[in-house]
């Protein structure tokens, strides 16, 4: 297998207060914590709102545009990663072997996108939580560098365009000023993941 550490589960769910919002199902909350405290939760406001949700229709409204986007591009990337499931706020996409097997499956959660940038997770095909990459599985970038990070939170992404790196970067490379670069487009966000693994690598 390509990965080192899979946790089982069945549902991940937030609590939010009451007459919050109904719709959830979210795979992968927003943490309550950070690694650094007394930084991270307090340089910015964003950091202590953990119970911020957009507006609901502003919410379905951007995540609409999410699925059309991939769904006008899914059929130019078959053969490499297919939609598995898309339901608000989540969009999970199964990873390809070149034989047409699926790898994993990448989460999507878009809870508050474009707000805060997608959270980005890692399931096996029969959906267990994915903790950590066997180190040949990650490609490495042209800077020699390995952007699939695995903490006790899980294996994460530690990339442009994903709620992890914009929120440890905050100081230095706000998703505000960022967030509309096509680069950071749902599409090309998928396929910088994919890109990322070793698809040669089977089960």
């Amino acid at each position: 297998m390509p990965v080192e550490g899979v946790c089982n589960i069945s549902e991940l769910r937030i609590r939010f207060p009451p007459g919050v919002l109904r719709v959830s199902n979210i795979t992968l909350p927003i943490p309550s914590n950070f690694l650094i405290k007394n930084i991270l939760r307090t340089r910015h406001p964003k950091i202590n709102s953990d119970y911020l949700l957009l507006d609901e229709k502003v919410s379905r409204e951007y995540f609409r545009k999410v699925v059309k986007e991939i769904e006008e591009n899914k059929d130019s990337y078959e053969k490499i990663w297919k939609v598995k499931e898309i339901f608000f706020p989540n969009v999970f996409i199964d990873v390809l072997s070149p034989k047409g097997d699926v790898l994993l499956i990448i989460s999507l959660n878009l809870r508050n996108y474009n707000y805060y940038p997608p959270q980005v997770g890692f399931l096996t095909p029969d959906k267990s939580l994915i903790l950590s990459f066997k180190p040949d599985v990650v490609i490495q970038d042209d800077e020699g560098r390995r952007h699939l990070i695995a903490d006790n939170q899980g294996a994460w992404v530690c990339m442009p365009g994903t709620y992890k790196y914009h929120n440890w970067y905050f100081d230095i490379d706000r998703w505000e000023l960022d967030r509309y670069n096509p680069d950071n487009s749902i599409v090309n966000l998928i396929n910088r993941l994919v890109n990322m693994i070793d698809r040669t690598k089977e089960l």
